[in-house]
């Protein structure tokens, strides 16, 4: 008598199949993943940001009155030392007159001036004036900022910028990408918002008063106006934000 056993398992055919099938998957999947993880950390880390610097200002405010009447004539680090220095904890990643990097990696330009960021769209670095004169921070949380006062009574601008890179020396150091920008203005203008603290470019009212499309211009260009699309967006990344991950 014939006995018929049943046959379990794969062929190595079928194992072969189905690894493939499983490496395709793979392959579709996990670039998306890691890109929705590392606009997670972002989204997060601008929400947090824009919480912590505006608390740093109301912090200043109460000893040092209203930012309207902060003295804007002083040079840039008195002016740090005085409104912002006594109400956070950070560490100076570089001098530029003494061009000096410390124990803290800044990217440094062939004119052997250290920069704080790259530029869209080629991902180079910046160049020419505050971009690489600011001073640089690094906040006990790991994340960067660099402030810069500005002044220019011709113009008529009177603000502090600060360029803030939300995941510090982890990440590329790319505007729009993990470096966004955030703006304290205290000048009058035409635009319906000139003073107070935003999200995006500090000149011409800042990005709240562009149009869409310069807004969008400023972002895939040079990358100052991207923190904006998410301000306006809940601190998420829109479908149609232009930069990809």
């Amino acid at each position: 008598m014939k006995h018929h056993y049943k046959r379990f398992g794969f062929t190595l055919a079928e194992v072969l199949i189905t690894l493939g099938i499983i490496g395709i998957v793979a392959a579709l999947t996990i670039p998306a993943v890691i890109s929705n993880y590392k606009k997670k950390v972002i989204e997060v880390g601008m929400e947090k940001t824009y919480s912590d610097l505006t608390n740093l200002i109301k912090m200043s405010e109460v000893n040092n009155g209203s930012f309207i009447d902060w003295d804007y004539t002083l040079d840039g680090k008195s002016f740090i030392n005085r409104y912002f220095a006594p109400y956070i904890n950070w560490t100076e990643c570089k001098s530029h007159n003494g061009k000096s990097k410390g124990t803290m990696p800044c990217f440094a330009g062939s004119d052997g001036n250290f920069y704080m960021w790259l530029e869209q769209p080629n991902k180079v670095m910046a160049s020419g004036g505050a971009d690489r004169v600011a001073p640089k921070y690094l906040l006990n949380d790991g994340r960067s900022i660099a402030i810069e006062k500005v002044f220019d009574t011709g113009r008529n601008w009177k603000y502090v910028r600060f360029v803030v890179d939300v995941n510090g020396q982890k990440g590329k150091s790319v505007f729009g990408e993990d470096v966004f920008q955030f703006c304290l203005m205290n000048y009058i203008c035409s635009k319906p918002v000139c003073q107070g603290f935003h999200v995006g470019t500090c000149v011409n009212g800042g990005s709240a008063n562009r149009p869409a499309n310069e807004t969008l211009n400023g972002c895939v260009s040079r990358g100052e106006t991207c923190g904006y699309y998410l301000e306006i967006n809940n601190w998420k990344f829109p479908k149609d934000y232009p930069i990809k991950f």
